[in-house]
């Protein structure tokens, strides 16, 4: 429900209905709100509207009632090869008004159960950050029509030999699945638009300030802390990733 002002009225204590739900006022602290009327009628009973965050609550006599205001919460979507930095990407963009998700199918089980969960989070720009999305027949894009999105480009020969040596197994088996990744990546790129940035470009402030333009415009988290991240490494968990590669037959974790 979030920072919420209850102002006790002349008759008592306002109660608070949020969805269904009551509270009386003496359970939820007020922490910021604005007044923008108020009237008092004949009868002694005020009428306000206090203005909250992403809410509007409506004083009713002695209850509020809390309207939520529906936030246009827009998509975006980062993928490419595995070894193109899609977890460091995911916490690169992350801060403002905007959160991004690294394989969020691992965490929550399923695209719907994550679909479900985003869309009651309080950003107005959602991430996905996923270089399995290439080989997952289950990605369900018409959820994420409207989802820009962005791939990252890196040399295959570059990428498996990566892949080989995070995951210690045969680089002809690397090659197996990055093949399977690129054929995956090549369909995406058919059915959709897709901007392309090169996974050396990524070292580059300017690349990734313009990637937050691209899929939030407006909402860049600021030039300090894209240059902090540039200089933190972040890592997969290589149980973890070998758990997942053999969960899917043979998928990309």
């Amino acid at each position: 429900m979030g920072d919420i002002t209850i102002i006790p009225s002349v008759q008592g204590i306002w109660n608070v209905s949020c969805d269904g739900d009551e509270f009386d006022a003496d359970e939820v602290e007020i922490q910021t709100a604005s007044v923008t009327s108020s009237v008092m009628k004949p009868d002694g009973t005020i009428h306000a509207a206090i203005v909250c965050p992403n809410s509007i609550l409506v004083l009713r006599g002695t209850k509020v009632i809390i309207r939520h205001e529906k936030r246009k919460r827009k998509f975006f979507i980062i993928t490419g090869l595995p070894r193109t930095r899609t977890a460091w990407m995911s916490a690169v963009l992350s801060g403002g008004d905007a959160i991004c998700f690294h394989e969020p199918k691992n965490r929550f089980g399923s695209w719907d159960a994550f679909y479900a969960y985003a869309t009651t989070l309080d950003y107005g720009y959602i991430g996905i950050s996923d270089s399995s999305i290439s080989i997952d027949p289950h990605f369900p894009w018409p959820l994420f029509e409207m989802a820009k999105v962005v791939i990252i480009d890196r040399n295959p020969a570059e990428v498996a030999d990566s892949y080989a040596s995070f995951l210690d197994i045969p680089i002809t088996e690397s090659w197996n699945l990055i093949g399977k990744a690129y054929d995956g990546l090549l369909n995406i790129v058919k059915e959709r638009k897709c901007v392309h940035v090169g996974y050396e470009a990524l070292d580059l402030t300017p690349t990734i300030a313009a990637i937050w333009e691209y899929c939030m415009p407006g909402c860049m988290a600021g030039y300090e802390k894209i240059m902090l991240m540039q200089s933190t490494y972040i890592e997969q968990h290589v149980e973890k990733t070998l758990k997942c590669v053999h969960e899917r037959k043979g998928g990309i974790a």
